[in-house]
């Protein structure tokens, strides 16, 4: 005769257990047909990110298909650095009759590059195509 084995119960981490919980309680005073708040979402998307989607959809009582798509759409989006703009570009003064060549790379945050090459240009030249380069974009 076999013995049977005790039931094991999941361990959920403390962060997925408050997540549960919130939902729960927008669970209990919703209207009926409500969609689930972004806040709600968002923090459910972290906990994706940090364990595996099903288990997260899982515990939480949520569409895995649907924290999976949002989980995706949130991976597009997001970089690898932490967007940082420039506070201060430092041109360094030429004598007014000297020209110069430069190469001026530009990246915008979603990817697009673009590569200028200045020959024959003085300093104002450059500051000038500097300022309507960064003034577009802004």
């Amino acid at each position: 005769m076999r013995s049977k084995k005790p039931a094991v119960t999941p361990v959920v981490s403390a962060d997925i257990e408050q997540v549960r919980r919130r939902l729960q309680e927008w669970r209990r005073s919703r209207r009926h047909g409500a969609r689930i708040p972004e806040g709600l979402w968002r923090s459910a998307v972290k906990l994706a990110k940090k364990y595996r989607p099903s288990r997260v959809a899982h515990t939480l009582g949520l569409d895995y298909d649907g924290l999976k798509q949002r989980l995706n759409t949130l991976n597009q989006h997001d970089t690898s650095e932490p967007e940082t703009q420039p506070g201060f570009i430092e041109l360094l003064p030429f004598a007014p009759s000297s020209h110069c060549e430069c190469t001026m790379e530009i990246e915008d945050r979603r990817g697009a590059k673009m590569k200028l090459e200045l020959k024959g240009v003085s300093a104002g030249d450059v500051a000038a195509v500097s300022r309507a380069l960064w003034g577009a974009e802004r």
